[in-house]
C-alpha cells in the first residue's frame, strides 16, 4: 500500500464541500424506503454514514444512547422524525434532512495521524473535534459526510434529487497546501487507501442502491479540483499519480 514519506495529516477541513456525487430517485414512497434502508445499512457498515443524532417528534434520538436508528425506529414506530416534507411521496425518508437546521447529525468514521504519528480511528460528526489534535493549520465546524436531498414539487413527476458531500478531502490521494508552505501537492496516499476505500465502498452500494430503485447517477462534475482523482462513475482513485491534482478554485 503506498504511504506518505514520513506520517503526516496531509489533508484539509474545508468549509464548503471538496467533493460532491448528485443522483436522483423516483418519488415514490414505496421505492425510498427500501432505498434508504440500503443505505443506511451500508452507511454503517463501511463506517462513513451513522446517524449520530436526531430530532424526534415526541424526543431525541442519540446512537450513543439509543443504537442503531433504523432498529430504535422499528422498536419505536410512534418516534417519527421531526420532519415535514413538502411531497408526502417521500414521508419517512429523514436521510434528506441529515443537515443540523432539522436538528440532525450525521457522523463518519476516519482514522489520521495523532500527534505521536500513531493512527486514530474514531467517529467524527464535527472537523473541530479533530481539528486540532491533528494538527490541521484550521479547521471549520462542518461533518465529514453530509447527505441532503429536496423533494420535487406537489404534482409533477420530477424525482428526488440527492447529494453527497464531503467536506474534508482525507478520502483523496494529492491534496492541496491550504495554509501551509509550498505550492506542491500533499502525499496523503496513506490516509486515502484507509478512509476513501471505506468511501468508495458506500459509493459502489449507494450507487447499486440508486440504480436498483430506478434512480439515475449523475456524472462526475467536472469543476472540481478532485476530478481527475475520481473514475467515470465518481469512485475515487486511491492509487492516482500525484499529477492527478488540479491546481484551482480552493474551498474553504
Amino acid at each position: 500500500m503506498p504511504s506518505s514519506e514520513a506520517p503526516a495529516n496531509n489533508w484539509n477541513s474545508c468549509e464548503d464541500e471538496v467533493f460532491v456525487w448528485h443522483f436522483d430517485l423516483p418519488a415514490i414512497h414505496d421505492v425510498l424506503v427500501p432505498w434508504q434502508r440500503s443505505i443506511l445499512e451500508a452507511g454503517e457498515r463501511t463506517g462513513i454514514l451513522r446517524v449520530q443524532e436526531l430530532t424526534l417528534m415526541d424526543g431525541y434520538f442519540r446512537h450513543d444512547r439509543d443504537g442503531y436508528i433504523l432498529d430504535f425506529l422499528v422498536a419505536h414506530p410512534n418516534q417519527i422524525p421531526n420532519i415535514e416534507p413538502e411531497d408526502s411521496r417521500s414521508q419517512g425518508i429523514f436521510t434528506k434532512y441529515l443537515d443540523s437546521s432539522f436538528g440532525a447529525l450525521p457522523a463518519t468514521r476516519l482514522e489520521y495521524y495523532g500527534r505521536d504519528g500513531g493512527i486514530i480511528d474514531t467517529w467524527v460528526s464535527d472537523m473541530s473535534e479533530i481539528g486540532s489534535a491533528a494538527g490541521l493549520p484550521e479547521w471549520f465546524h462542518q461533518p465529514p459526510v453530509m447527505l441532503g436531498g429536496m423533494d420535487s414539487l406537489p404534482g409533477e413527476d420530477a424525482p428526488v434529487s440527492f447529494e453527497l458531500a464531503v467536506t474534508a478531502d482525507i478520502f483523496f490521494p494529492w491534496n492541496p497546501a491550504i495554509r501551509r508552505p509550498g505550492f506542491k501537492p500533499l502525499d496523503n496516499t496513506h490516509l486515502a487507501h484507509l478512509n476513501g476505500s471505506r468511501l468508495n465502498a458506500f459509493l459502489s452500494a449507494l450507487r447499486a442502491a440508486t440504480l436498483t430503485a430506478g434512480g439515475e447517477w449523475k456524472p462526475v462534475p467536472n469543476y472540481s479540483r478532485n476530478r481527475r482523482q475520481v473514475d467515470e462513475n465518481g469512485f475515487i482513485l486511491l492509487d492516482a499519480p500525484s499529477s492527478s491534482w488540479q491546481i484551482g478554485s480552493q474551498a474553504r
